[in-house]
């Protein structure tokens, strides 16, 4: 089995694309993978694995400020590099995530450059909003083909069961599964468990790890740090891309507050070296304020959530319905409206709870919340492999 995997963007920027090909690579004979130029590759990739990249090298920001002419001109080129490579290898199957991989599929075979037959796989990893982009861009488009072109989709995934409603599903004539954005098994074996130094029983590590952005609780805690819990002061570690202005007016927060010295900021990191760092933490903040599609549904389709859990990190959420529909029955799982005193009487039963809830999060991730549990189920059930198999 030969499979071809396109995304619109670096595959190291997504952790559940990277989950997809380890698993993938233990089935397939070869696997290509097209992306875009953003970064410099790092990843350990398996050894039956090619990593193919579309364009001259360029950060996503320097991407996105780009001109609308320059900005179609890369998603076209993107569109016929991926059309000849899926001619040259001639897969079994291509497997597209996300909208704009997909309409970079609707193009190229408009444009005759793609007409290799194989069964293509949608997996959408965010739902598309077109309201979020301009009426003529790239990304508005690929938001409204995302729907259109469903009926032309063999396979289609996606990790959030309520983010089947906005889809056509009921006419969908190919078959569909959820595939939650879970974690690997292999990000225990990311972290060097001997050397990590021992934690500080007199500090509370929090930790919000992800694009640090507004609607996540952070403008709430931070004026918190300044307090303590069972003699225990508060410190908050941001780990992931910010924007100058943002960073400034959180750092202005905890200036105000007389906090600075408890903020931190990690920048982005390589995924595989993130968790050194998640897994010298306390807490993990996985706070999502539901104004959107996105925020809304991520029970399941959250990774962040179940990155934390799998470092043994009971976990913050906000809540809602949603969030304690799928989570509000697990001992790691923890709820807040982000008022000052929920805030706080949240980690006050954390601390008060945190060994077992501790251990119960390592234990339900390796048995139930991990990536390679689902994905095999949807390729059991995409017909992809029999069920039970174990080797390629």
């Amino acid at each position: 089995m030969k499979i071809v995997i396109g995304i619109y963007s670096h595959p190291e920027f997504f952790p559940p694309t990277l989950n997809a090909i380890g698993v993938l690579s233990e089935h397939a004979e070869h696997i290509t993978v097209v992306g875009r130029n953003q970064k410099e590759t790092k990843w350990p990739y398996p050894d039956n694995v090619t990593v193919c990249l579309s364009g001259q090298i360029l950060p996503p920001g320097t991407a996105e400020a780009q001109s609308a002419v320059k900005k179609i001109r890369s998603f076209f080129q993107f569109a016929k590099y991926l059309a000849t490579v899926v001619r040259k290898e001639q897969p079994d199957i291509l497997l597209v995530y996300d909208s704009l991989a997909l309409y970079a599929v609707k193009w190229a075979r408009r444009m005759g450059w793609l007409r290799t037959k194989c069964t293509l796989w949608y997996h959408c990893h965010d739902v598309a909003e077109p309201g979020a982009s301009g009426k003529y861009s790239i990304t508005y488009r690929a938001a409204i083909n995302e729907k259109k072109y469903l009926n032309r989709v063999h396979f289609f995934s996606i990790p959030s069961e309520e983010r089947l409603s906005f889809f056509p599903i009921n006419r969908f004539r190919g078959k569909y599964r959820v595939v939650p954005n879970y974690p690997s098994r292999n990000i225990l074996s990311y972290v060097n468990w001997e050397t990590l130094p021992i934690k500080d029983d007199g500090v509370i590590k929090l930790i919000y790890q992800g694009n640090i952005s507004a609607q996540h609780g952070l403008e709430q805690i931070i004026p918190l740090l300044n307090k303590t819990i069972q003699h225990k002061t508060i410190q908050l570690t941001l780990a992931g891309s910010v924007t100058d202005d943002y960073r400034n007016a959180l750092q202005q927060l905890a200036a105000d507050s007389g906090t600075s010295d408890r903020l931190i900021f990690t920048g982005r990191l390589d995924y595989r070296n993130l968790f050194t760092v998640t897994a010298q933490q306390d807490i993990g903040l996985a706070i999502h304020l539901p104004q959107n599609i996105i925020y809304s549904t991520g029970g399941t389709a959250s990774n962040k959530i179940y990155e934390y859990m799998g470092m043994g990190l009971p976990v913050v959420l906000y809540d809602s319905e949603h969030y304690r529909k799928h989570l509000g029955d697990k001992d790691w799982a923890f709820f807040t409206d982000l008022t000052p005193g929920s805030i706080l009487k949240t980690l006050e039963i954390i601390i008060s709870r945190y060994n077992d809830a501790s251990k119960q999060a390592s234990e339900d991730f390796k048995l139930k919340f991990n990536y390679e549990t689902h994905f095999r189920l949807a390729m059991e059930y995409f017909n992809i492999l029999p069920p039970g198999k174990q080797t390629a």
